[in-house]
Parts: structure tokens; sequence; C-alpha cells
């Protein structure tokens, strides 16, 4: 993971909040999205720009962010089908690789 590394997440999934900030978005979603997800908890490095944040019933984290080494960029929503198979998840992806593609 560039620019970052995996802290932990619950057992369980649970319904996790995902929120873009504006000024950093690879995407043109504007607003927040829920699914039952991972809620993973991350460690990330000074050389990132945050532009996701999640949120759950058990704390705060990030949840994407770029790097300036390039064309790199981490998302970190969606770890099982459900989540991956959601309407914003799959826009955000499709946006999120033509961009970079560009």
């Amino acid at each position: 993971m560039v620019g970052g590394s995996f802290d932990y997440h619950p057992e369980k999934p649970v319904s996790v909040n995902y929120k873009y900030i504006k000024e950093s978005s690879l995407t043109d979603r504007k607003e927040e999205f829920s699914i039952t997800d991972e809620h993973c908890f991350i460690n990330y490095g000074k050389d990132v720009t945050v532009t996701m944040t999640s949120s759950s019933e058990c704390e705060e984290s990030i949840a994407g962010w770029t790097v300036k080494y390039g064309e790199v960029c981490v998302y970190i929503p969606a770890h099982n089908k459900e989540g991956l198979m959601s309407r914003p998840v799959q826009t955000d992806l499709e946006a999120i690789t033509k961009k970079m593609i560009q």
C-alpha cells in the first residue's frame, strides 16, 4: 500500500459511511455513501493527500488518498461482494480509472 499501511479492522463487517473531501476528490461524487464493509483503519505517511474519510460505530479513519509519486491512488472501500457491487463503489472505480489513464 503506497503511502500507508493497514493497521486493523473489526472482526465483523459494520455499516461504514464514506465521505469525499471536496478539494481532493478523484471522482465527481460529492455525496456520502454507506455500505456494509470491513472498516479498515490505516496508518498513512506525510506525503499523502487524503481524498476520503470513513466512519462507523467503531470510530473514524481515512479511506482514500493520493501519493505524489506519480499516478498512485488508494481506495479503501469495499472488501466483499456486496460492497464491490454497490452503485457508489462501481461509479467511483470507473471515474478513478478514467482519470488515472488520461
